[in-house]
């Protein structure tokens, strides 16, 4: 956030494909921002409304969550906010405890439609629900752009500086 501020002076908009923090929504700190992505509290809110939220422990506590997630008679639904290392560490630790099928697990963006942190624990992650953005293709973008230049786009006014 610190290159937002440094632009405010001088009023250069910014569009951002990947910045999440809910701080960037306040628009009287950064009126020349926008983003194509939701906030991450829009996220929160919606893995909240869904089930159970454990919070990411410490590297090596995964056994130990799990264990607590069983003397909770009722905990079946097990909210994943962390990112791909830690999740395979909850499956793993799941596995572990011989828990396959009992929780059903949701996970956040950083898990989305990747297979990385399931790869080996396939049958632990069957039934998982996942949040991810909405992404839209739009036809003939990627074309145009990979082939923008210095030389062939003066349409663009920033690149004139270049």
């Amino acid at each position: 956030m610190r290159s937002l501020s440094t632009h405010h002076p001088v009023q250069i908009p910014q569009i951002s494909y990947a910045s999440t923090a809910p701080e960037l929504s306040d628009n009287s700190r950064y009126e020349f921002f926008s983003r194509v992505v939701p906030p991450d509290s829009y996220q929160a809110q919606a893995m909240v409304d869904i089930g159970i939220k454990i919070r990411e422990p410490k590297r090596g506590e995964f056994d130990k969550l799990i264990k607590r997630l069983m003397e909770t008679s009722n905990a079946r639904g097990v909210i994943i906010f962390a990112n791909e290392d830690d999740i395979k560490r909850v499956l793993e630790a799941s596995k572990k405890a011989n828990l396959t099928g009992h929780f059903v697990f949701v996970g956040s963006d950083s898990w989305g439609a990747k297979s990385s942190p399931i790869l080996g624990l396939e049958e632990v992650a069957e039934g998982a629900v996942t949040i991810l953005p909405k992404r839209d293709s739009i036809d003939g973008f990627d074309q145009y752009f990979t082939t923008r230049s210095l030389e062939n786009n003066r349409r663009n006014i920033w690149f004139a500086e270049f």
